[in-house]
C-alpha cells in the first residue's frame, strides 16, 4: 500500500485516486482528496 500524509491508502485506493486525475491533490489536499475518492462521482469514473 502507499502511506500518505493524511493515512494510509490501499493499493485499489490509490489505483482509484490516480484514475480519476487527483494524484497531484491528494498529495496537496489529502484531505479533499479522501472526500472526493468516497464521492459517486469520482467512484463511477473507476473501471
Amino acid at each position: 500500500s502507499f502511506a500518505y500524509p493524511h493515512g494510509n491508502y490501499s493499493e485499489e485506493t490509490t489505483a482509484l485516486v490516480w484514475e480519476a486525475g487527483i494524484y497531484e491533490c491528494l498529495h496537496n489536499f489529502s484531505w479533499y482528496c479522501t472526500a472526493a475518492v468516497r464521492s459517486p462521482e469520482i467512484t463511477s469514473r473507476s473501471r
